[in-house]
């Protein structure tokens, strides 16, 4: 493999030094997602788009010559030189030069990587056995794209709007082209070429993280943006050149782009999926990553029965959530205190005479500035270690019941159906909803899962979440068009057995749903 080098960038992305001493052997890096590998890689959105200055660096002057302005280097001014080719020049005159031509003025080489604008986001990589149409016999690339709600930046079409969090799924297959492919869509992405804030052509809604100009396939099957399509790597990659981005043989791998996730294959000999450790995935856009817990009682899964065919099955249980009044009940991590003694856990100095306060979870108390501070990086108590920051979400109040039925989901026989109904009740907006004050009407959603490990680890991790407002919130319906709706939050469900993008279908997308 090469050696390939990050460097940090103004990007959040990383700029790559390559060492060509040997070829890239992509098969055998990419082949470790068939042994249950998982690759991500993250993007942190740049602060600012002016770039220039991330190709050179400042250098001390000599008595060569500045090709741009023939004067001696070490005189008129900073010298600078460029990164990728060491060529050297007066920082004002390649300024000038690389704002009218991103290439270095001797030997034409990019001053740049390519940058896009795309907000922050992650890309996953897995494999799964079923294959794209079109191509049998050798499995699908699944990528799933996990792009974060944010504020827009001065780069961004409106800036200081905020623009919600959104999920989105492509397929490649698992053959030479496609793993060549793979590479070069991990490198657009790391370099933000992937995703813009714009308007959807499919809603019309304005501020939406929409696709930019790299065309992706968005499912395995026969559709308008489906497989198969004989002209699609052609094509996928004459856009991916245009962008600048490497050629397959200069092109790191997802490896070296992102962090490898070694897990016990997720697929048995058969090719069916094995449990997925939902501990390895978050819900996209949450604030800290949903645990699977074990729930008891009223807010809980009951305790688990047998049903006639022998699986075990959840009996009928429901969950209740109130939303809280106003924004600050929602940031419950602690309690302000009036007066107190003793010292602070984290700086060990007086509590007195400074705003203190105590942590609901386990009392211990600090001073406001200092657990602020601390728990910016940390869920946890600094004392005792026991997590008192959990994620909040502004969902509206309701029930959540889980019931068992004996009807299977598509890809899935023998073993029932875990079903989900969700009853929101209406009410007024509070201070945290778009529009406070203003009323919005009650709605009932159902949604479906296999009683599968999968399905009931799922199950559970979806009640939590509802039980801490993160599965619904209120905005403009997608559907109707209606302003203060009750609607689905970046938490995807299936709300449908079988059918379409939103039902059970085949195990390829079953699979796909799980990770995401």
């Amino acid at each position: 493999m090469w050696n390939v080098s990050g460097k940090s960038s103004v990007g959040g992305g990383s700029s790559f030094s390559v060492n060509r001493k040997r070829s890239i052997t992509t098969s055998d890096d990419i082949d470790q997602l068939k042994e249950g590998a998982q690759c991500t890689i993250h993007y942190k959105a740049p602060e600012t788009f002016d770039r220039n200055e991330e190709g050179f660096c400042l250098s001390s002057g000599t008595s060569e010559e500045c090709v741009i302005c023939l004067c001696e280097l070490d005189k008129g001014g900073e010298c600078v030189t460029m990164r990728k080719c060491t060529h050297s020049f007066h920082k004002a005159c390649i300024l000038d030069a690389l704002s009218k031509d991103p290439k270095c003025p001797i030997c034409r080489a990019p001053a740049l990587e390519p940058q896009g604008k795309s907000p922050s986001g992650a890309m996953i990589v897995a494999f799964s056995p079923a294959s794209c149409e079109g191509h049998t016999n050798c499995g699908t690339i699944t990528i799933t794209y996990r792009m974060m709600k944010g504020i827009q930046k001065s780069y961004h079409p409106n800036p200081g709007v905020p623009y919600p969090a959104t999920i989105r799924a492509a397929y490649l297959p698992f053959n030479q082209d496609g793993k060549h492919l793979l590479n070069r869509l991990a490198y657009a992405f790391s370099r933000g070429l992937t995703f813009m804030v714009g308007t959807s052509l499919t809603s019309g809604a304005q501020n939406q993280i929409i696709w930019a100009s790299i065309h992706h396939k968005t499912s395995p099957r026969s559709s308008p943006y489906g497989w198969p399509d004989g002209s699609y790597f052609h094509n996928c990659n004459d856009e991916l050149n245009n962008l600048k981005v490497p050629q397959k043989e200069d092109c790191p791998t997802i490896f070296q782009l992102g962090t490898l996730i070694h897990n016990r294959s997720l697929f048995n000999r058969n090719g069916r999926a094995r449990r997925v450790f939902s501990a390895v995935f978050t819900v996209a856009a949450s604030p800290t990553p949903i645990p699977t817990p074990t729930l008891t009682a009223h807010s809980s899964v009951a305790a688990v029965s047998t049903s006639r065919r022998g699986q075990a099955t959840f009996s009928e249980k429901n969950f209740d959530y109130i939303a809280p009044n106003n924004v600050a009940d929602i940031h419950d991590t602690y309690s302000m205190l009036s007066a107190t003694t003793g010292q602070c856990g984290i700086c060990n100095c007086s509590l007195v005479n400074r705003q203190s306060v105590i942590l609901r979870k386990c009392d211990h108390t600090f001073h406001l500035n200092c657990i602020e501070s601390f728990l910016s990086t940390s869920d946890n108590c600094p004392t005792c270690l026991v997590r008192v920051k959990e994620p909040r979400g502004f969902g509206p109040s309701g029930s959540m019941k889980i019931t068992h039925q004996h009807i299977d989901c598509p890809g899935y026989s023998s073993c029932g159906t875990i079903h989900i109904n969700y009853t929101l009740h209406g009410g007024v907006q509070k201070d945290y909803h778009p529009n406070p004050g203003r009323d919005y009407s009650a709605t009932i959603r159902e949604a479906f899962l296999p009683n599968v490990p999968q399905g009931k680890d799922l199950a559970r991790r979806l009640a939590y979440a509802f039980q801490r407002g993160l599965c619904f919130n209120i905005g403009p319906s997608l559907s109707t068009g209606v302003q203060s709706a009750i609607t689905w939050s970046t938490i995807p469900h299936k709300s449908q057995l079988s059918g379409g993008p939103f039902g059970w279908g085949s195990q390829l997308e079953n699979t796909t749903y799980f990770l995401q």
